[in-house]
């Protein structure tokens, strides 16, 4: 779907989305792609800001499954994608990449290559950062996660590699990074740094098994 959301794009390629302020929607910004191998491709997001107030002031049981679960940015075009010094404030979900779609989640072609960084994302209910699907050569570097339930949820990625590289996830109310749905494909964390003053929580959780997960000089 690619209705009431802020941008939506279908298809489009060499498309630049700079500077917009959007709020009160369900989706920010959406970037879709169905056509052919020409389509779809590069893609630049930055310096918006996108924001649905009071969604993350409501129970998460009374919006999961509703329309007020939206996201922020959603990126599920074909090629080429950066997503780079936005702020997302105050929504259910921050950014998507990829697809969970049973007819297209081990489709490498969906949301090849994108670069997501230096975004700054706070007072999410859910999911700060979602990729999902194939997810190959996604990378996930120097973003600033505050105020979230989760900062980044892997479920699934099913090739990779998926890169999370160097961000840092602060005051996360249930876990840094969530791992479910049975995630089998490349996963490399890298350099990141999460800390929460809220008592009782897992610094990281395992939902389900998962597998090919590389983690290594991260601080808790």
């Amino acid at each position: 779907r690619t209705d009431g959301c802020g941008v939506c794009t279908v298809n489009a390629s060499h498309i630049v989305i700079r500077r917009n302020k959007i709020h009160n929607l369900e989706l920010g910004i959406f970037i879709n792609w169905n056509g052919t191998e020409a389509q779809g491709n590069d893609t630049r997001i930055e310096l918006n800001e996108i924001y649905d107030p009071p969604v993350n002031e409501w129970p998460w049981k009374a919006v999961k499954g509703t329309s007020m679960e939206g996201t922020g940015i959603i990126v599920r075009g074909h090629v080429g994608a950066i997503v780079r010094d936005n702020l997302i404030h105050n929504f259910f979900n921050g950014i998507y990449t990829g697809s969970s779609a049973a007819s297209v989640i081990e489709n490498p072609a969906v949301a090849f290559d994108a670069d997501i960084y230096n975004n700054s994302i706070h007072h999410i209910s859910d999911d700060a950062l979602e990729p999902e699907g194939a997810c190959v050569n996604h990378r996930f570097r120097n973003n600033r996660v505050d105020s979230t339930l989760v900062g980044i949820s892997i479920a699934p990625v099913t090739q990779g590699p998926t890169w999370v590289v160097r961000n840092l996830f602060t005051n996360f109310t249930s876990t840094s990074i969530k791992w479910a749905i049975n995630p089998d494909g490349t996963v490399l964390i890298y350099h990141n740094t999460s800390w929460t003053n809220a008592a009782g929580l897992n610094a990281m959780s395992l939902i389900t098994w998962t597998k090919n997960s590389t983690m290594r000089n991260n601080i808790f």
